[in-house]
């Protein structure tokens, strides 16, 4: 399930529902390269009915896909975020970290947790600012998935995209923001190790040569077998 900004509850902004401690459900976090296939998988893993879960053993849990992006750019559709915001969504400019985690939280992210359901957040954080806003306002995510991805097989997902909401489609914007990926990330994850013991597992999704079926295998055996998060196995 994908969450859409218009049908959230506004009254969660920034505030009220269930703080970190009463959190019954799962928070997932995605990162990964423009181009690295994190809205696929992120998807995938959301309709993926057959994937078990631990949150309730033997029940149906509701698994929610965010693509940070994807809400970023709705909003801004939609006239919700003030001009300077508006301005930095239009120039991919990373946003500060209190602004952005307000976005997050409007869509009502604390009132599904402590439901008991899964959230993935796909393509957050993105530097070190956000990150420490995110662990504010939500705590400590249950799991960080890192999907690693060749360069060149990046690039050519990148500028194979078509939706039209989206202002992908050069090279040097590529360059720049992947530049910029592995600026920052290396220290988003070097936190996570520290802070989140065990919790960071890295999956190869873009190698050359390999099909999303594959990537998506890989991803779901390592899930399973990470013994972390919401869908790892539980010994007999």
């Amino acid at each position: 399930m994908t969450f859409d900004p218009q049908e959230s509850d506004k009254r969660t902004m920034f505030g009220d529902t269930t703080t970190p401690s009463q959190r019954r459900g799962h928070l997932v976090l995605v990162v990964g390269a423009p181009g690295a296939g994190k809205g696929t998988m992120c998807k995938l893993l959301a309709s993926d009915g057959e994937l078990p879960t631990t949150c309730k053993p033997g029940t149906s849990v509701e698994v929610h896909h965010i693509s940070v992006g994807d809400l970023l750019r709705k909003e801004k559709a939609r006239g919700a975020l003030p001009p300077e915001v508006t301005e930095k969504v239009e120039k991919q400019i990373l946003m500060d970290g209190r602004e952005i985690v307000k976005i997050i939280a409007s869509t009502g992210v604390e009132e599904v947790l402590g439901r008991g359901e899964v959230v993935i957040l796909d393509g957050f954080p993105r530097n070190l600012d956000q990150l420490h806003a995110f662990r504010e306002k939500f705590g400590k995510p249950d799991l960080i998935v890192s999907l690693k991805c060749q360069r060149q097989v990046a690039l050519q997902r990148y500028l194979g995209r078509h939706d039209a909401n989206r202002p992908d489609g050069d090279v040097a914007l590529f360059e720049k923001r992947c530049d910029e990926f592995e600026r920052e990330n290396p220290g988003i994850l070097d936190y996570y190790r520290a802070e989140c013991d065990g919790r960071v597992i890295e999956v190869d999704v873009g190698s050359l040569g390999r099909s999303i079926d594959e990537n998506y295998n890989t991803l779901k055996q390592s899930l399973v077998q990470s013994q972390r998060g919401p869908w790892y196995k539980k010994g007999d």
